[in-house]
């Protein structure tokens, strides 16, 4: 398939960056909401960052590199074919990473939480064993 080549006007005050995520979502001929629900962003995260009232934050721009299939040369520089062949595997093992990514986070808001419940747990044992001793409870 042959890649259409779109040329813009460059705004100096725009991040590059910026652009070039404009110019994908023409070229796939997609409105910001379609778009984002691809980037797998909400429709408003995306509008701030497309209409550059927020950054776009090196997770969220390597998240759609990869889940465009993005030429990284281009990607950074703006110069070079827009996609990589696509090769199903690489993008299938990125989507299993990200997963993956999340999943950890998950687990780490699990795991601080759980932390939490316990803390709470043995202050309640610390306060009853010094009722039932007629002693001061020890927070040591």
């Amino acid at each position: 398939m042959k890649q259409k080549i779109i040329i813009m006007d460059i705004n100096p005050n725009v991040d590059p960056k910026i652009e070039r995520l404009k110019q994908l979502r023409e070229l796939k001929g997609l409105n910001p909401n379609q778009f984002a629900r691809l980037l797998e962003i909400s429709g408003p995260n995306y509008y701030q960052i497309e209409s550059g009232q927020r950054k776009l934050g090196k997770n969220i721009s390597i998240a759609i590199a990869y889940r465009l299939g993005l030429n990284p040369n281009w990607w950074e520089t703006g110069e070079g074919p827009i996609f990589l062949k696509e090769e199903k595997g690489e993008i299938e093992n990125y989507d299993l990473l990200l997963n993956l990514h999340k999943r950890i986070a998950e687990l780490e808001m699990d795991k601080e939480f759980l932390q939490a419940q316990i803390r709470s747990q043995n202050e309640t044992i610390r306060i009853l064993q010094a009722a039932v001793t007629g002693s001061k409870p020890n927070f040591g």
